[in-house]
């Protein structure tokens, strides 16, 4: 009988050994799949990032309406007059500006009651009428004074599209979606080339701050600052792709002059920019070596650049003051003799601006929307931040004993500090009383740049390989989640102020 006895404990075991079999099998078919998924994310990750700006900044485009951006109703007079062959501004009773047709003042006019008002909403008469305006109206002596001495080279995806939507013959209102359209594409087009030339342990970090709502809401708007993000990513970007021509001095490479040409408009329209061009040329990975090799990189596009600034300011120089508020109680001059002769309270009044501005410095560049009168919910605010520490954490993690791993760390924290201080100088010089105890008019904006100089640390090249793989999925899965959050958060929050 025990001839005929099935071998229960083989056959318990053989079945144990398939499903286990089974089990391996579908695990590591299971792997395979999210390898290959992560594969596939990695290969299209431009376009994918392509895709992400245009779909948290479309919303922004519908649903702002025309001139909510800070200072667009000055951007978009200076955008048209150079639409129009207005390179330089005439001047009237004190004030910069150009004939224009009256039309656009009328335009203007229909949204300015939306700033600093937030029970103000869209009402209809104002879109209609401003469906009706044209450029066919009497010429006026139309004033941009801020704007007026700006150079040209930021306006000019604006210029474009105002100037076509003349050709097209359509409205004003037209026109200005349009114009903003076009911003909208040039912004994308440069992010995406400077994405795709970013390291790969840079590129979570560079997406997180791309894509923070406050920079989405620049990149659809007639806005100059649309691309002043951009051109910074990519300045920082040719700087780690290109280095070597930079240190070896391949001065008649393209890409040695990458990084000074995507800065020199950033700089002329916004002077404390500047220090970022010769400081993104100094050789930090031959910090060891002789001063002459360090100084020699670096000359060649600093001079360069600052004579082009200075030649700019030069040329309408007779008409800068204008541009300067000039009262009883601001004027730069003074305002300059004051620091000079008081060099400690200059520190004084650093710290007391630092302490009573932090967090609107902080919350105006993560997003606080329209004329920085429509904040987003409270909660976004330190999770869109927690989202940007993990997107940081790959470059963070290149970090080693190696004290060349700490060099670009030590250029991006110098090149940071000289920018703030820089910000802080001129709106205290140009925009605040004198004497005055805080710095004011500063906003989260200014300083966005500034995040984008942590990305010099994908350069250095040392990873810790286990930590490699991990840590970029986790940073691509909190880029994901930015979006998701700016297209759950923004899109109410703009409804509800805009147009409920």
């Amino acid at each position: 009988m025990r001839f005929f006895t099935p071998n229960l404990a083989h056959t318990s075991n053989s079945e144990g050994h398939d499903t286990a079999t089974r089990t391996r099998a579908t695990f590591e078919n299971t792997k395979d799949s999210i390898k290959t998924f992560w594969a596939s994310i990695y290969q299209l990750d431009a376009l994918l990032f392509a895709c992400a700006i245009l779909i948290v900044s479309l919303p922004q485009l519908i649903l702002t309406p025309p001139f909510q951006v800070p200072d667009a109703f000055a951007h978009y007079l200076k955008a048209q007059a150079l639409a129009e062959g207005h390179l330089l501004p005439s001047t009237l009773r004190h004030a910069a500006g150009n004939t224009m047709p009256s039309s656009l003042t009328a335009f203007a006019n229909l949204f300015s009651a939306l700033p600093f008002h937030p029970a103000a909403h869209i009402t209809s008469h104002s879109i209609e009428r401003a469906s009706s305006l044209s450029l066919a109206s009497p010429p006026i002596f139309t004033a941009y004074t801020a704007t007026s001495f700006d150079p040209p080279f930021l306006y000019l995806p604006t210029a474009v599209g105002l100037f076509a939507g003349s050709l097209l013959r359509l409205t004003l209102l037209q026109s200005y979606y349009l114009a903003e359209a076009t911003m909208l594409v040039t912004a994308i087009l440069l992010l995406t080339f400077a994405f795709s030339i970013t390291p790969r342990t840079g590129r979570p970090f560079m997406a997180a701050v791309a894509l923070l709502p406050m920079a989405a809401s620049l990149y659809p708007s007639v806005s100059r600052d649309a691309l002043i993000l951009p051109l910074a990513i990519l300045a920082v970007a040719a700087r780690v792709r290109w280095a070597d021509a930079i240190l070896e001095r391949r001065l008649g490479k393209p890409e040695y002059w990458v990084t000074a040409l995507a800065l020199i408009p950033i700089a002329m329209t916004k002077p404390p920019y500047w220090p970022l061009i010769p400081l993104l040329y100094i050789p930090y990975e031959r910090l060891g070596k002789r001063p002459s090799h360090l100084l020699r990189p670096l000359l060649a596009p600093s001079i360069a650049s600052l004579a082009i600034i200075v030649s700019w300011y030069l040329a309408v120089y007779r008409r800068l003051a204008l541009t300067f508020i000039n009262t009883a109680n601001i004027s730069v001059s003074r305002q300059i003799v004051w620091l000079l002769s008081h060099p400690l309270a200059g520190l004084r009044v650093i710290s007391q601006t630092i302490t009573f501005a932090k967090d609107f410095y902080y919350e105006s560049a993560i997003g606080i929307l329209g004329w920085l009168d429509t904040p987003l919910p409270h909660w976004v605010y330190p999770l869109l931040g927690i989202l940007l520490l993990l997107c940081a954490t790959p470059l963070l993690a290149s970090l080693s004993s190696a004290s060349r791993t700490w060099s670009p760390l030590l250029i991006a924290t110098l090149t940071g500090q000289l920018i703030f201080l820089g910000v802080e100088f001129a709106l205290y010089a140009t925009w605040t009383p004198v004497g005055a105890p805080v710095v004011q008019g500063v906003q989260g904006r200014y300083l966005l740049p500034i995040l984008p100089l942590l990305g010099l640390l994908a350069s250095n090249g040392e990873f810790h390989r286990r930590l490699q793989v991990p840590l970029r999925r986790i940073a691509i899965s909190a880029v994901a989640l930015e979006v998701a959050i700016s297209l759950a958060v923004v899109p109410a929050t703009l409804l509800s102020r805009f147009w409920a």
